[in-house]
């Protein structure tokens, strides 16, 4: 993946950064999965990464192979704790989850009762107190369907 990436196409925007993460290779389906997203949720997200290039997630067990990445909360503020329900934050962080879940089979989020919302969604599931820190997305070949004109 670029190290960073910001295109316009009319009203939409596409932009992404990576922060703390040398795990900068993706499935090119997780790719596209990632970009669906982003693009659906038209604003700037930060990844942490996926996988090296050569497959490996070290120290991760979950993004072997470039098959899942994982995204920085915007509803978790500097102090450790998470911005209020009614925050434009955790507003932000629920329109992304519903933007991954059309492009992603599953996505982890933190066993936080700050996001117990999120959890009662189709698609999302408890990924305990390692990802009160970040959403985790896994992808699927499945999830790839073939256009025939």
């Amino acid at each position: 993946m670029p190290d960073s990436l910001n295109k316009q196409f009319g009203n939409l925007n596409i932009e992404y950064n990576f922060h703390n993460s040398k795990r900068r290779y993706a499935n090119p389906g997780l790719f596209a999965a990632m970009l669906g997203s982003i693009a659906v949720y038209n604003k700037t997200v930060t990844t942490t990464g996926s996988a090296f290039q050569w497959g490996s997630c070290f120290p991760s067990a979950l993004h072997i192979n470039g098959m899942a990445i994982d995204f920085e909360y915007k509803s978790k503020n500097n102090q450790g704790g998470y911005y209020s329900h009614s925050s434009q934050q955790y507003k932000d962080d629920l329109a992304f989850l519903k933007a991954m879940l059309l492009f992603f089979v599953k996505v982890r989020v933190g066993k936080h009762d700050h996001f117990k919302e999120f959890r009662q969604l189709s698609g999302v599931v408890d990924g305990g107190e390692l990802h009160n820190s970040h959403f985790h997305a896994d992808f699927s070949l499945t999830k790839i369907e073939e256009i025939k004109e």
